[in-house]
């Protein structure tokens, strides 16, 4: 036998030893969504001993009331904002050519503490979700890439919050390009920083329930029937030995049916490449979950209470640990505990009121003014809430309505939102209209968008009306 031959056996045991358990999770998976749960939850998993369970997830099409945008400096007995005028206000566009800027100090980098500052420009996505044609129209609007795909962003860092993979049929071209783009954006002083979101460590870890049937075909190759069906034959060897749960299923025509819907042409190649040792899964796990950039703290999901005082660099340790099947004692569930980095919810869901205090705490642990997050669609924009002071990426995009490839862009400390192409500045001084921007936002938007009802409801008394795309998750 080859060097190469016993490589691909051991690969096809490794993965033998867990097609049983692998056939057990697909099944309770399938009872699941036949059981109506569509929102993107953790796997199920017994609470922490002393935590609260996992919050329950929301039913698809749920709306989660939005508190109308705080108003910075605001005294606590401040009389509530007046409704904005019935006159949408005009879209405040760049110019053109600009006055070159003062000279920045060059920037300053500690990865050890997942830090980065004087960074003149950082563009931020959120949720790609197999959607490749999104990301190449989005990176070209941003002028991260040009139409070869090469990067031209210059010492400009590109966040992407996670979430590249499930869903949609075209992970692999995006991680294929980030990685192209990753060297190229060095050389030219940028970074790529491509941070691990829950769908991320749900695929290492071999969660496949929203895997999609085209990103297991994007793997097939001439080879893959042979490769599952020697894998196959090792899943019946474990069987037949006795090892796993599936140990007492008999092996017969309906089996083997059943098995191949659950592993179809290309499942063994995602699962070498999603290892920890494979071509994506120790990408992936290269990278962060929780980083700062000048003022500015990124992470796919949020910080819970749960997690109030980890360092940056120990949650990031944590997490990759985690990934790589030696968890950190202290933060043995982080890759899904409901409060943890890829998971948390509550700077999205939360009534301000309640959540302000647990932000203020985060902001000033990591010496930040705001934190920036993906992970759940809240509204058809890139949405800021708590007064700026947490800004959401993750766009919905409710049937019926085109995807405005909204992306967030800080440059030389001025923020804005880039919504269907054209610039929409965000303004939190004591002095700007909190409706401004969502008036801007929604004069780009077509007649009936959902945008336009978060106008109408800005600034009156009680919550806006936002109602996300299909539940929180996606």
């Amino acid at each position: 036998m080859t060097r190469s031959s016993r490589s691909i056996r051991a690969a096809l045991v490794a993965l033998a030893m867990m097609g049983a358990a692998h056939l057990a999770a697909a099944q309770s998976a399938d009872a699941q969504l036949q059981q109506g749960v569509g929102s993107d939850v953790p796997a199920p998993a017994a609470p922490a001993p002393g935590g609260a369970p996992p919050e329950p997830p929301l039913p698809p099409g749920a709306s989660v009331p939005l508190a109308a945008p705080s108003p910075p400096a605001a005294p606590p007995a401040a009389e509530p904002i007046p409704p904005a005028p019935p006159v949408v206000a005009p879209l405040v566009v760049a110019p053109p050519v600009a006055a070159p800027p003062a000279p920045v100090p060059p920037s300053v980098a500690s990865p050890a503490t997942a830090s980065w500052d004087n960074v003149e420009r950082v563009v931020t996505m959120g949720d790609l979700h197999g959607d490749y044609p999104k990301f190449v129209a989005m990176a070209q609007s941003a002028g991260l890439i040009d139409n070869r795909g090469d990067w031209i962003g210059g010492r400009t860092h590109f966040v992407q919050l996670g979430d590249i993979p499930d869903r949609g049929d075209e992970t692999r071209k995006i991680l294929d390009h980030l990685m192209r783009l990753e060297p190229q954006a060095k050389a030219a002083g940028g970074h790529i920083h491509a941070l691990i979101g829950n769908h991320e460590a749900m695929n290492i870890t071999g969660d496949l329930r929203y895997v999609s049937p085209g990103e297991y075909r994007a793997f097939v190759d001439l080879a893959s029937a042979r490769k599952r069906d020697a894998y196959f034959r090792e899943v019946v060897r474990a069987i037949r030995e006795g090892r796993g749960p599936g140990k007492s299923r008999v092996v017969d025509d309906a089996f083997r049916d059943e098995w191949e819907r659950k592993h179809p042409l290309g499942f063994v190649e995602h699962r070498q490449a999603w290892a920890t040792d494979g071509q994506y899964g120790r990408w992936i796990a290269s990278h962060d979950a929780v980083i700062r950039i000048n003022d500015t703290l990124y992470m796919h999901a949020g910080i819970g209470p749960a997690f109030p005082d980890a360092p940056r660099e120990v949650i990031n340790e944590a997490v990759r640990a985690a990934l790589q099947s030696r968890p950190v004692p202290a933060f043995a569930d982080i890759l899904d505990h409901p409060e943890g980095p890829l998971w948390y919810r509550g700077f999205a869901i939360n009534a301000e009121t309640v959540e302000s205090a647990h932000l203020a705490s985060l902001l000033a642990r990591h010496g930040v003014s705001r934190v920036v997050v993906g992970h759940t669609k809240r509204a058809a924009m890139v949405l800021p809430r708590f007064g700026g002071r947490v800004i959401l990426t993750d766009i919905a995009v409710p049937a019926g309505y085109s995807d405005p490839h909204a992306f967030l862009v800080q440059e030389n400390g001025a923020l804005h939102a880039v919504h269907r192409g054209r610039r929409v500045p965000l303004d939190f001084s004591p002095t700007a209209d909190p409706c401004g921007y969502f008036s801007a936002v929604a004069a780009l938007d077509p007649p009936n968008a959902p945008t336009k009802r978060i106008v109408a409801n800005c600034g009156a008394p009680g919550p806006a009306n936002v109602a996300p795309a299909s539940g929180t998750g996606q």
